[in-house]
């Protein structure tokens, strides 16, 4: 598989690195064209290699999509549960105010892909990972400076790996729907990931 698994790969493992999928997009595979003597056979021989490669890439685009959303969608339930958490406990205004643009941005998000999925058929994960909820349950047990700082870090490293992922399907994917919500979204992320900046570097 190419980039699209590739970036699901480090977007699945940037939201479980803190605590403790790839988004490949599937790209056409150039057919090396054989030169025989016989160009009738090499022709029909090319056209049967060129049916399989589509077939291929086709099953590969919707396993890599569905991937992706999936990766999503847990990256997404983890972010709000993390940010109900983080605008009741955290001490620092600015985070409190941070987590609750996350819970509604978020939850946004998670109703698109929600659409996305049953538009596509695919079934969706109803709750966090067990990293997941591992993490979440290290993050509730802390409290003070403490949580503030763990609530930053993890934020700070999820919206990093999602913004390349959703940059790279906003440009290139060849699938419209995907194609249209990594688009409409990539904005807010990019306001996510500069306002956690800002309060990381003000926190020092």
């Amino acid at each position: 598989m190419n980039k699209l698994l590739i970036l699901t790969g480090i977007l699945g493992f940037s939201l479980f690195s803190l605590c403790s999928c790839g988004i490949n997009e599937p790209y056409q595979t150039n057919t090396e064209i054989l030169t025989t003597e016989n160009n009738s056979n090499s022709n029909a021989g090319l056209a049967n290699t060129n049916a399989t490669n589509s077939d291929t890439n086709s099953h590969a685009a919707e396993n890599a999509y569905e991937e992706f959303i999936k990766t999503a969608a847990h990256g997404g339930i983890f972010r709000v549960k993390l940010s109900k958490l983080a605008s009741s406990k955290a001490t620092n205004a600015g985070i409190k105010a941070f987590a609750k643009t996350m819970v509604r941005d978020h939850q946004n998000i998670n109703d698109q892909l929600q659409k996305l999925a049953v538009d596509k058929k695919f079934m969706l994960p109803k709750d966090m990972t067990e990293d997941q909820q591992e993490a979440y349950g290290e993050l509730a047990q802390l409290s003070g400076d403490g949580f503030d700082m763990k609530y930053v870090a993890l934020m700070l490293e999820t919206h990093d790996s999602d913004l390349e992922a959703f940059e790279y399907l906003a440009d290139d994917s060849k699938d419209a729907e995907l194609k249209s919500f990594a688009l409409k979204n990539f904005t807010t992320l990019k306001s996510h990931q500069e306002k956690i900046k800002t309060i990381s570097e003000k926190m020092g």
